[in-house]
């Protein structure tokens, strides 16, 4: 019995181990055009997170993936193709992340559903190679989930443990996954252990792991005037969400705002010779004073904006050389809608484009209805506490971006929404031991 498991076991993992190694090679191809001149691989904000770049600055956004741009910098002598192949790696790792994700929901067959899912998402494609924290962020998301979900199932401590290194991990990638240690892991804890001393024991522990992590980078940013934080740069966000709550209400253009905002903020700190805590400060009683002024605007801008959901096609064909950034897409959008900003940014290219990544488009439409399916399935049979776990690992990335519309920001969700897909009714909180019996002590 043993040997036919073990044998079921490595079927399962050849399988998976293909599946990511092809989706290895559709990033490595979609990328090859622009591979060996990587530098195109450079978004707006990339700047921001390599070292020696005009607009870098350590402490201004968090640590981790410029620690790691560093490293390149020194040991790479071509930096930019070293990380783009970072990016295309942990992408694809992520695919065989999601697949472990998938089996422990409800079996083998979900597993290899959902890796196949994510390895011919859209966004997760055109992503993988941009030199950006996302898809780094994503990875690390990615197993935080994996020992997340492994936890729930059979209420271990070293996988509870391990679910709060990847955590405190992803915080330091990026500080975005704050509300997710500081909120879903707790709650996680008290959905498996209820409300016991283990429980309360810990969620501190949680905590105390978490400032372990974060300190010794908060303290440096309030060593330089930039506050107590991990990533001063973050509020620069907010100016954004006010700039969606004003356009929504007062009906105008957000590039329009969007200057006046930015103009006010540089002829304050040029006046009044702020710091930079002084600044964030300013940055969030204004956003703080926008809400007060228009809070059905804000409600209706930031809860949640589905359009970070829409399949990230621009990156996707910019890689392949076939378009280009910087149309102030993001502007049409807002006002037009999506069909608007498709015509715009595609051109007379629109109707091509569409119809060559139909395919693609179609699959991750598939997961989303795949998930659709499952989440009614939970709710039939009564699955509320599984429910949660989706809210608080999956929905939750979504709504924490506001207003701000990166399809880029949708990768962590990705992984409980194709790992939902995969299994539709079958995702259920008891481990079934599904297909060829697997249990989860297997690892």
């Amino acid at each position: 019995m043993m040997k036919n498991n073990r044998k079921g076991n490595f079927k399962f993992f050849d399988k998976l181990l293909l599946i990511t190694l092809f989706s290895f090679a559709i990033r490595v191809g979609v990328s090859f055009p622009s591979l060996f001149n990587a530098s195109n691989f450079l978004r707006l904000d990339s700047g921001g997170f390599i070292p020696g770049m005009m607009s870098f600055d350590w402490g201004a956004r968090a640590p981790f993936y410029s620690g790691i741009m560093w490293i390149f910098q020194h040991v790479f002598d071509n930096f930019y193709l070293a990380a783009a192949i970072f990016g295309i790696i942990c992408s694809s790792a992520s695919v065989f992340i999601i697949g472990l994700i998938g089996r422990e929901l409800s079996g083998e067959k979900c597993g290899l559903i959902a890796a196949v899912l994510l390895g011919l998402n859209v966004t997760s494609i055109g992503v993988a190679p941009l030199i950006l924290s996302d898809t780094f962020f994503a990875f690390a998301v990615g197993l935080q989930i994996l020992f997340a979900v492994k936890f729930y199932r059979n209420g271990g401590a070293k996988e509870l443990l391990g679910a709060i290194v990847c955590g405190c991990s992803a915080t330091l990638i990026r500080s975005i996954n704050l509300p997710i240690m500081l909120i879903s892991m707790p709650i996680l804890i008290l959905l498996k252990w209820q409300n016991s001393k283990k429980s309360y024991l810990y969620i501190g522990l949680n905590y105390l792991i978490l400032l372990i992590f974060i300190i010794p980078f908060a303290v440096a940013n309030f060593c330089k005037n930039a506050g107590f934080t991990i990533e001063y740069n973050a509020p620069k966000a907010l100016i954004h969400n006010k700039v969606a709550i004003i356009a929504h209400a007062e009906n105008r253009p957000s590039a329009e705002i969007l200057d006046q905002e930015m103009s006010q903020i540089e002829d304050l700190i040029e006046n009044k010779k702020l710091s930079i805590a002084e600044r964030n400060e300013v940055i969030v009683q204004n956003y703080l004073a926008a809400i007060k002024k228009y809070p059905y605007s804000f409600a209706v801008s930031h809860f949640p904006n589905i359009l970070i959901m829409t399949p990230d096609l621009p990156s996707f064909c910019e890689n392949l050389g076939v378009t280009s950034g910087d149309k102030g897409t993001l502007s049409v959008i807002r006002k037009e809608g999506i069909v608007a900003g498709i015509k715009h940014y595609f051109g007379e290219q629109a109707t091509k484009v569409l119809v060559l990544a139909l395919p693609l488009l179609l699959v991750t439409m598939a997961g989303y209805v795949g998930c659709l399916i499952a989440l009614i399935n939970c709710i039939c049979r009564r699955e509320y506490k599984l429910l949660i776990i989706w809210l608080l690992f999956s929905l939750l990335y979504v709504i924490i971006p506001g207003p701000i519309i990166m399809p880029r920001y949708q990768l962590a969700a990705l992984f409980l929404i194709f790992g939902f897909a995969g299994g539709m009714g079958r995702v259920s909180a008891v481990n079934r031991n599904c297909d060829t019996g697997i249990n989860a002590e297997v690892f």
